[in-house]
């Protein structure tokens, strides 16, 4: 493996420059769950660990069901806290993190006996703004796309091996991790298995198959895994009841996955259509993989984050195959800068100012503080600045509509303006002393409830106390 190592490295440092550069230039996170995730890790393992999670009594996870199902990504991101302020350790371990996917995603190519492959990393980057954005985000998907290529990486130099089915036990140590850092650790199975039908060896898919059920099943918060897993990976994509999403779970349309794609399309025409040579097996593997990862991204645009990679490392594969040489190709390296410029216009329209919810948590008191707050989206930001305080729908909708449809139901109507006596609803239905406005339709309300007293405002939204009710008109006198 010393060989494919080298360009790895030199990947890892490019992608850890230019990622870098990205976290440097806007001191926004790119995604609202980051601020989550690194004041969660600050915590360390005695809360990872926990079946407590008191920051939201809410929901599935109350009564002791809490399951981290990112374990060892907090574990990973908890050395970056040690020493850094808490969102410049999101930066820093975010740019860490993508390096790392963009290192082993090379590897995985030297280890296919693709020449040039640190050339092919800078072809990856320039291919879509989309990957990118996704990389740059201080949450799991880095992680998991290094651990997924890891595992491509660690089978490819087994692919002539055949005879009786065997397991391969670093892949089983492989899945076993990866099902500790996400909880779509199940991916790599699949990924593995149609590699090694291509190949005849199901030494891989064997071992990460056992390796993934053992990390659900030997867990801290087992058997709760399994549960999140068919409530989150499942029953989240499935999305009967049509809750609310974010926006990665939104289906994407035709020109969006286009535009996205599109050096990728170019490229692989070029590959399809010249050339007589036929393609290795594992070329015309990893291709049914880019194909149903693309097919995939049109029923949620998160997927194009794995699309990207398995098209552009079908592509390479082509070329491999061919003899053809990848320097042409760097043509492309322009779109490095146009993609870095077009992700930092993106989080500027989409990402509030970094301390949006700042304010409303210094006035928030320091304990036995409860909070009803309609927007799932502001969990993250005032689980960062108070983390004092309980919370009421968070991390995801589908979390607090599952265990409790009823309540789900008024945080709804509340976020749409359409219930009148706030206060009384944040009293009673959710033991809320204080109530957090960040939409108009809700201000609207707030501003008219006699039972809600405003403490704070600014641009980002405002703090409101529930204030006793009155009593009860006293009986007339008898004369």
């Amino acid at each position: 493996m010393s060989r494919p190592l080298v360009p790895a490295a030199v990947a890892f440092g490019f992608a850890l420059l230019y990622f870098g550069l990205l976290h440097a230039a806007d001191p926004r996170l790119a995604d609202y769950d980051g601020y989550f995730h690194i004041r969660f890790a600050s915590m360390g393992p005695a809360a990872w660990t926990s079946r407590d999670f008191p920051w939201m009594p809410l929901g599935i996870f109350a009564g002791g069901r809490w399951v981290d199902h990112q374990l060892l990504f907090h574990a990973a991101q908890w050395p970056f806290t040690w020493g850094l302020p808490l969102l410049t350790a999101a930066h820093v371990s975010a740019a860490v993190f993508a390096a790392l996917a963009i290192g082993a995603w090379t590897l995985a190519l030297g280890r296919a006996g693709v020449p040039e492959p640190a050339a092919w990393a800078v072809v990856l980057l320039a291919s879509s703004r989309f990957f990118i954005d996704r990389l740059v985000m201080p949450r799991t998907q880095s992680l998991s796309i290094a651990l997924l290529f890891l595992g491509i990486a660690l089978a490819a130099p087994a692919a002539s091996e055949r005879g009786r089915l065997r397991v391969s036990w670093a892949h089983a140590a492989l899945g076993f991790a990866f099902a500790w850092t996400y909880h779509l650790a199940v991916v790599l199975v699949p990924v593995l298995l149609v590699l090694g039908l291509a190949t005849r060896n199901l030494r891989p898919a064997a071992g990460a198959a056992l390796g993934v059920a053992a990390g659900f099943v030997i867990h801290p918060q087992s058997p709760g895994t399994l549960v999140f897993l068919y409530e989150h990976a499942f029953k989240k994509v499935v999305n009967a009841s049509g809750q609310a999403v974010g926006a990665e779970w939104m289906p994407v349309d035709a020109v969006t996955w286009t535009v996205h794609t599109a050096p990728i399309l170019l490229l692989a025409a070029v590959a399809v259509v010249r050339g007589p040579r036929r393609a290795a097996p594992d070329t015309l593997a990893m291709a049914v993989l880019a194909l149903g990862w693309a097919a995939a991204s049109f029923s949620a645009v998160k997927w194009l984050e794995y699309e990207v990679p398995f098209s552009v490392f079908a592509v390479a594969l082509s070329f491999r195959d061919r003899g053809w040489s990848v320097r042409p190709v760097l043509l492309l390296a322009p779109l490095l800068a146009f993609n870095a410029v077009q992700v930092l216009a993106h989080i500027a329209g989409t990402v509030p100012p970094v301390d949006r919810l700042k304010g409303i948590a210094e006035h928030l008191p320091p304990s036995d503080c409860h909070v009803f707050q309609a927007d799932w989206t502001d969990f993250s930001e005032l689980f960062f600045y108070a983390p004092q305080c309980t919370l009421t729908v968070g991390l995801d909708p589908h979390f607090l509509s599952e265990a409790e449809p009823k309540r789900a139901e008024l945080v709804e109507a509340a976020l749409a303006g359409r219930v009148n006596k706030l206060g009384d609803m944040a009293d009673h239905a959710f033991g809320a002393g204080w109530v957090v406005v960040t939409n108009q339709a809700m201000l609207e309300r707030a501003a008219a409830d006699p039972r809600l007293g405003k403490v704070y405002e600014d641009a980002g939204g405002s703090l409101w106390k529930v204030l006793p009710a009155a009593p009860p008109p006293a009986p007339p006198a008898v004369p």
